[in-house]
């Protein structure tokens, strides 16, 4: 029997299916397996289903939703955000992927051991389209930020410097109190 935690990974995708394909691989390789990726496809006319199709029928754990019409980025992400059954869930931009094959099992594993943890976030490696340059974002803070303040705040920013992306694994449950989603 799998004891271990159940991770929930949401892919919210319209017209991308070169970075999807991209961002799906990157999940794919992660150590951590017991995961389930909902891809939320905003009714994309570029070939993308026939790519999900082909991903489902070889992955079970690849959830495939398609909309009869764009729905826009917000709903597209939020509705699909409600059918995530993970303890912990990762919001992965179509055009985001991982580096490291071993992200998640290292953010459960310090969720696991600490509960106070309700948010881990890796190191975003960022594309600057006004100057085409690569910059690594680290986001180094010099305290914890307390409780659910950085999903609550993630949008505005406000009370943090240099919060550049929301790649990260949180605790479902914490975000499910904030109705961020």
């Amino acid at each position: 029997m799998n004891n271990t935690p159940l991770i929930s990974v949401l892919i919210p995708t319209y017209n991308r299916k070169e970075l999807l394909k991209r961002a799906l691989d990157s999940v794919l390789k992660q150590t951590y397996k017991n995961i389930e990726i909902y891809v939320s496809d905003n009714a994309s006319a570029d070939g993308t289903l026939e790519l999900m199709q082909e991903y489902s029928k070889n992955d079970k754990r690849i959830i495939y939703s398609r909309r009869e019409k764009n729905m826009g980025p917000i709903y597209n992400g939020s509705e699909a955000y409600n059918h995530l059954k993970g303890k912990y869930a990762v919001v992965l931009c179509d055009d985001d992927y991982f580096l490291s094959n071993t992200f998640f099992e290292n953010a459960v594993k310090a969720m696991e051991e600490n509960e106070n943890i309700v948010i881990v976030r890796g190191i975003a490696k960022c594309f600057n389209e006004n100057n085409n340059s690569i910059f690594i974002d680290t986001y180094n803070s010099k305290e914890y930020i307390k409780g659910i303040d950085y999903l609550l705040n993630y949008a505005n920013h406000q009370g943090y410097d240099n919060i550049t992306s929301f790649f990260a694994m949180f605790r479902k449950s914490a975000a499910d109190k904030t109705q961020v989603f």
